[in-house]
């Protein structure tokens, strides 16, 4: 045997082990995204509207995209950022220019929508594949690939879900939307339930139905003569229009808060008014009355206040030997 060939043999081996380990597993060089997700999924269906048979395209809006990067040795390369859809089998098709970001330091945590907020997803792009408004449901693929000269792999993440367009005769934002269905009908609901105003933007009009009701009334404590006990305040008013038809525009609403119950001798406050656009108004149920002394007599509230309930959407209730109020119309 050659013994030098051998040992020489044996070192080669060693060396290129070194090599190996140092490079590819102390220190890996890494790419990943964070926080991103189509957020408009339910049950991985996102139900989109549209107001026209034909269909341009989808925006895919980013709402929080972060990019962490780990061991990038040169800063002098950007990190290269790219976007691709697909729909059911067929081939992927890049739907943005490419990103590219310069890096500052080696490891990085990068905002992508310091870059770019959103993606249009042109429908020429894919070949016209994407879902025809009142259509089938349609699989869809997002894939993101990063890449640098450091990377030995393109860092690449996909998310798959489906996508289903309607027709929707109204287009309209504002307030929490999402969809429900209610006697076998299929609604997209935009709910208000903050207390004060708020704006319904239309983009296209048409038939609404809407439901709005008042803020209820508080209730009523104890009169200072007894303590034989204070009225319920009164529900808020509730309007409900059928097929209401809505112009282009802003269309003003505002939420009515629910009134006060008392801690002294007297009423409880009404409750707000919940009003669209000025004219539909659902009253504020009325305010309690605290007890009475003796029936239908001032003395028996704080500051000589008629021991009744107040009028409202629905009357607020009468404390003990006192009246209820009455209920008020639209």
């Amino acid at each position: 045997m050659d013994r030098r060939k051998y040992i020489s043999y044996m070192v080669g081996v060693c060396s290129l082990s070194t090599i190996g380990y140092t490079k590819y597993n102390t220190k890996p060089v890494k790419a990943t995204v964070a926080n991103f997700n189509i957020t408009n999924k339910e049950n991985n269906t996102v139900q989109l509207y549209s107001n026209s048979t034909d269909i341009h395209g989808l925006k895919l809006n980013l709402s929080k995209f972060d990019i962490d990067t780990n061991n990038i040795t040169s800063l002098s390369e950007d990190l290269k950022i790219n976007f691709y859809a697909k729909i059911e089998d067929n081939a992927y098709s890049q739907i943005n220019e490419q990103i590219n970001i310069s890096l500052e330091s080696h490891n990085e945590s990068i905002n992508l929508l310091n870059y770019i907020d959103y993606i249009d997803i042109v429908n020429t792009e894919l070949n016209g594949k994407l879902p025809e408004p009142d259509g089938p449901v349609k699989n869809m693929n997002i894939k993101i690939e990063i890449n640098h000269a450091d990377l030995t792999n393109v860092n690449t993440f996909e998310y798959n879900f489906d996508v289903k367009v309607d027709i929707d005769n109204v287009i309209a934002k504002g307030g929490n939307i999402y969809n429900k269905k209610i006697n076998n009908v299929d609604y997209k609901i935009h709910e208000f339930n903050t207390i004060g105003e708020h704006t319904f933007e239309v983009t296209s009009e048409g038939e609404i139905d809407i439901l709005i009701v008042g803020g209820g009334g508080g209730g009523g404590n104890t009169s200072q003569f007894n303590s034989t006990g204070g009225g319920g305040g009164g529900a808020g008013g509730l309007i409900f229009e059928n097929n209401l038809y809505v112009n282009e525009g802003t269309h003003n609403i505002q939420i009515g808060d629910g009134g006060n119950g008392k801690s002294t001798h007297d009423s409880g406050d009404s409750g707000g008014d919940s009003i669209f656009d000025d004219y539909l108004v659902a009253f504020g149920g009325g305010g309690a009355s605290s007890d009475s002394d003796t029936l239908n007599v001032n003395s028996g509230c704080l500051n000589n206040s008629p021991c009744k309930g107040m009028d409202g959407g629905s009357g607020g209730g009468g404390g003990h030997r006192a009246e209820p109020g009455e209920s008020i119309n639209n």
